[in-house]
């Protein structure tokens, strides 16, 4: 493998973060918490950390390898939804790179035609003016505003005819919608509100007034109001912020 970076702690540091993240690939999804998930990167940093700076590499590399072992399905699953994000992400650069191509050949052909168009019009005016007893500045104006007409109904005929590229959408995409949508279909049968790390507020009663000079312009200024905004909703807000997780345990430090 040839050297890319100048700097060997760069390079060497890219490498060991690509072999770590072949392993360690889960993502925030993966976790019921934004905290187990921190958890786990600042694991995978710590892990980062020691086999760049050579500390203890006989354990963590055996840490690594009792990762694996342990996590082996899902390590598979997350490296075959990234090559198929891959995959599907080469397919729409691919597909933008066809419309882009039809736009130009289409550009291109409306150029062409209008220029077959132009001539096509020289030569009719010649014609005409060999032919015609009418003055040369009224075949000019008959013929300018003919032109006109056609060049019009030529540009309204390219874009209502120009069809977008189409191409078949590959068996691996759909495939995977469906199993991402089979996905996010048990998680809402899974949800467990109990388990979030902040509840919903409730048992706290709003008041009709509070002492609060931010909000006693709306008792009198009916502009104010004219939205349908009131003094209750920034009361209703500001206890909402206060008490939201009030009820919940403290996080225990494992």
């Amino acid at each position: 493998m040839s050297q890319i970076f100048e700097d060997l702690t760069v390079e060497k540091e890219v490498l060991v973060r690509k072999s770590v993240a072949k392993v360690f690939n889960k993502r925030p999804e993966d976790f019921s918490s934004l905290r187990l998930y921190n958890d786990y990167l600042e694991r995978v940093e710590d892990i980062t950390f020691n086999l760049m700076n050579e500390v203890n590499v006989a354990e963590t590399k055996a840490q690594i390898a009792a990762y694996e072992m342990e996590n082996k399905d899902s390590i598979a699953e997350n490296q075959a939804r990234m090559a198929n994000e891959q995959r599907y992400k080469n397919f729409q650069e691919e597909l933008e790179k066809q419309q882009k191509e039809q736009k130009r050949e289409e550009y291109l052909q409306q150029l062409e035609e209008e220029r077959r168009q132009r001539e096509h019009e020289k030569a009719e005016i010649i014609k005409e003016l060999a032919t015609s007893n009418k003055s040369a500045q009224a075949v000019l104006a008959t013929r300018q505003t003919v032109a006109l007409k056609r060049s019009s109904a030529l540009r309204q005929l390219s874009e209502t005819n120009s069809p977008s590229p189409r191409i078949a959408m590959p068996s691996w995409i759909t495939a995977a919608m469906d199993t991402d949508t089979e996905m996010r279909e048990a998680e809402a049968r899974n949800f467990d509100p109990f388990a979030l790390e902040y509840e919903y507020t409730t048992g706290f009663t709003v008041l009709e007034n509070y002492v609060d000079p931010s909000t006693d312009y709306l008792h009198n200024n009916k502009q104010a109001r004219a939205g349908g905004y009131a003094p209750k909703f920034a009361y209703t807000r500001a206890l909402t912020e206060a008490f939201s997780g009030i009820m919940c345990p403290p996080i225990e430090q494992s």
